[in-house]
């Protein structure tokens, strides 16, 4: 996985190794690698990913986190304008 996450492609090619391969991902970098490749492609994909584990699991806390993380650090855009000049437009 280290390999495929240095080239430009990273996202689509580690979405498509997992999905092919269905390596064990034990490792917490592995399973954030993962998870941030699913929500480049569907935030609900990555979300129904991270909800597989047990809430017992130290990792789950972590996976959550960074996934609010890469959310609320993209530039999404609502109403055909970015989220900060909405909440601006809104205030």
């Amino acid at each position: 996985m280290d390999t495929l996450a240095l080239d430009e492609e990273a996202d689509r090619l580690l979405r498509r190794f997992v999905r092919t391969c269905s390596p064990p991902l034990t490792e917490a970098t592995d399973m954030t690698r993962y998870l941030l490749a699913l929500a480049e492609h569907s935030v609900v994909e990555a979300w129904e990913y991270q909800q597989r584990f047990p809430n017992t699991l130290p990792a789950k806390k972590d996976l959550i986190r960074n996934l609010l993380t890469w959310v609320l650090s993209r530039k999404w855009l609502f109403f055909g304008m970015p989220l900060h000049q909405l909440t601006e437009a809104c205030s």
